[in-house]
């Protein structure tokens, strides 16, 4: 089961069933451990079943944890990694008493991009950026995804591998 969970960081980051088959790996690997241990004999011992279920469980959400971050930044355009609540906070606090009223920032018409008409009935894709630092923003997070993508492919079946030779 943990080669299905393997075979999901081969498909594309744009792939929909990416996630799928990371999901119904782990799912099915619970599934497997429920039945198997179920017809095992009870012992107060930690048996070495149990060992390799609980290692192979882990390295299943090792999996979908790896699709979770790759695809959250592959499809990120912000500036950095700091959350939405916590930029108002800072900027409400650093802001004078006076100057708390909401003020909603002015967008910067100059890099506006063209991306769709407004008479276009369909909504935005993931593809369809407001400018065009949000375009450079996202090109830059698609490389970190590569990266952690590229990595995991290599680092997470081998250290499956180590495991199974500790075992």
């Amino acid at each position: 089961l943990n080669l299905s969970a393997f075979a999901s960081l081969w498909l594309p980051i744009r792939c929909g069933e990416r996630m799928g088959l990371a999901i119904t790996s782990v799912l099915a690997a619970v599934a497997s451990d429920l039945v198997i241990a179920e017809k095992l004999p009870e012992a107060n011992e930690t048996t070495w079943f149990a060992k390799f279920s609980i290692g192979s469980t882990t390295f299943a959400f090792l999996v979908v944890l790896q699709t979770t971050v790759v695809i959250y930044f592959f499809y990120y355009d912000g500036d950095d990694l700091k959350p939405t609540w916590f930029k108002w906070f800072h900027h409400k606090r650093k802001m004078k008493p006076e100057m708390k009223a909401d003020v909603v920032p002015k967008r910067d018409s100059t890099t506006e991009i063209e991306t769709l008409n407004e008479s276009t009935p369909r909504g935005l894709d993931a593809d369809d950026f407001k400018t065009n630092k949000e375009r450079e923003n996202n090109r830059r997070w698609q490389a970190v995804a590569g990266y952690i993508d590229e990595g995991s492919r290599v680092i997470l079946p081998a250290a499956f591998a180590i495991f199974l030779a500790v075992m």
